[in-house]
């Protein structure tokens, strides 16, 4: 009886320091596995970076070629040879017709102030509204004392103006000077709408309701003092027919989207 439960403790332990093997084993692999797969990712974006720098050097162009004449010019001579070219060829600062150097292009960003205004969202209308209330105040600090400041786009709506006149009729003659002055940008719709939830009449609507509540509230012409910018504050994708309806409400001069790659 004795030697039986002995047997069956040296099992028991055998067991055991197998388990323990095998549990090496499995880290030792897993470790190796995980090097292996951040090694790879280090080799992807070093070979994404260097592809992205030769593909950025071919629209570096010099003064004398136009992207397509250094297009082609790389199909018949091949990237690395076209690039030796241009790093032989001299440089003559005295000549501008000579000049030979890379040239960037340049990007011009318009940075055009606004809220991204939401009436409602993820706190109740009344909060939004006092909200509303400290962001006019401020931005109509801001244009009285900063002479630099040019304008500010109120996010293609005209209901901001409404909701702070409910609670401060008193800023009614500041935002009539704003707008004519064109250092407050309105409209062109009412309510900034989710273009696949309402209806083309529902949308319609909504533009001609921004026309009458300009006079109403505020007494201005809409041919003045309207946006003629179709622009949407956050929208994900357009209606087909949206561009029909701007051209049909009103002239405008052009339209503006999000989300465009």
């Amino acid at each position: 009886m004795e030697s039986s439960i002995d047997i069956n403790f040296e099992n028991f332990f055998e067991k055991e320091e197998g388990k323990e093997r095998k549990g090496k084993v499995m880290k030792k692999y897993v470790v190796i596995g995980l090097g292996v797969f951040f090694c790879l990712q280090i080799l992807i974006v070093v070979w994404n970076f260097k592809s992205y720098n030769e593909e950025k050097k071919r629209y570096v162009l010099p003064f004398d070629e136009t992207l397509e004449e250094h297009d082609k010019k790389i199909e018949t001579q091949g990237f690395e040879e076209v690039e030796d070219q241009e790093k032989d060829k001299e440089v003559d600062d005295d000549d501008d017709d000579n000049i030979y150097k890379y040239e960037n292009f340049t990007k011009v960003i318009h940075v055009v102030s606004h809220s991204h205004w939401d009436r409602e969202w993820y706190l109740p209308l009344g909060v939004f509204e006092r909200k509303l209330k400290f962001l006019m105040d401020d931005l109509f600090n801001v244009i009285e004392s900063d002479n630099g400041f040019d304008s500010f786009h109120l996010d293609g709506q005209v209901i901001p103006l409404v909701d702070v006149l409910k609670n401060d009729v008193g800023m009614r003659n500041k935002m009539v000077t704003q707008i004519m002055e064109k250092k407050l940008i309105v409209g062109p719709w009412y309510t900034s709408p989710d273009e696949f939830l309402a209806s083309g009449e529902g949308l319609i609507r909504n533009l001609l309701l921004a026309r009458s509540k300009l006079k109403l509230v505020l007494g201005l012409d809409y041919h003045k003092y309207l946006s003629s910018v179709g622009y949407l504050a956050d929208n994900f994708g357009h209606i087909s027919q949206l561009p029909q309806i701007f051209q049909g409400i009103k002239n405008f001069n052009c339209f503006l989207f999000s989300n465009f790659k």
